[in-house]
């Protein structure tokens, strides 16, 4: 094979790849900024043109991990496929069933498995919201208080400001969720035995290994996105060996 060939090649297989990731990158949410960090993170670059084909691969891998499951063939037109919504209101409810899902409460991290649930607490089949991209008002405050009040039910999460102890006056307004949520993640794997030291009482001390940083004010959203998806991990391959 020629080198023009080879070179030929690589963008032909380059292509759906990038496009791949853009599309992860905007069904999860990601901002640019936290993309970025990503990037840096993993591979050492600013932008994904930089990364060769294993590591578009890896980095599609770690997006799958997160809940992104690639769309199969597109539909005609006429099947009324949808690009799926970006607005605050749709990032929102999804970064809750995502947590939901490393939470181990969740089983399907689905974007489709996700409408349902929201077309059902917003009224059913007939009258509630077919799509994200339609929530607004009182049907995205409904979605919303419905995850967080199933994450705090059977995920144990504690969403008031008590939860945070005496961190609350160090996190970011922005960093109080996340922070909940974790913690919620770790007393489930203390419950479950699951933890590699039992006698450990901060879960930031075991998170070093995901971020190398020591506290948990010093996380970027990447952080907090890598620790939940750790735990999450950890946390259903532990219930899936209860069950």
């Amino acid at each position: 094979m020629t080198a023009t060939a080879t070179r030929t090649d690589d963008k032909a297989a380059r292509r759906p790849r990038m496009q791949k990731v853009q599309i992860a990158k905007r069904d999860l949410g990601l901002d640019d900024e936290t993309y970025r960090a990503l990037l840096r993170r993993m591979f050492g670059v600013e932008s994904s043109t930089a990364l060769n084909l294993r590591q578009l691969d890896e980095l599609l891998d770690h997006f799958k991990a997160q809940g992104f499951k690639p769309a199969k063939a597109a539909a005609p037109a006429r099947a009324g496929s949808r690009r799926l919504a970006t607005n605050k209101y749709a990032r929102k409810v999804r970064a809750l069933w995502i947590s939901l899902y490393h939470l181990g409460v969740v089983r399907d991290p689905a974007e489709a498995a996700l409408v349902t649930y929201v077309r059902r607490v917003t009224g059913g089949r007939g009258r509630g919201l077919e799509a994200l991209e339609w929530l607004k008002g009182e049907e995205a405050f409904k979605a919303i208080e419905a995850l967080k009040a199933w994450a705090a039910r059977d995920g144990g999460v504690d969403w008031s400001t008590d939860g945070l102890g005496a961190w609350a006056p160090y996190l970011p307004i922005d960093a109080h969720e996340r922070f909940a949520v974790v913690s919620a993640q770790w007393r489930r794997l203390r419950d479950l035995d699951a933890v590699s030291d039992p006698q450990e009482t901060r879960w930031w001390n075991v998170a070093i290994a995901a971020t190398d940083k020591t506290r948990p004010d010093l996380y970027e959203p990447e952080d907090w996105f890598r620790v939940t998806e750790w735990f999450g991990r950890t946390l259903r391959e532990a219930l899936a060996a209860r069950s």
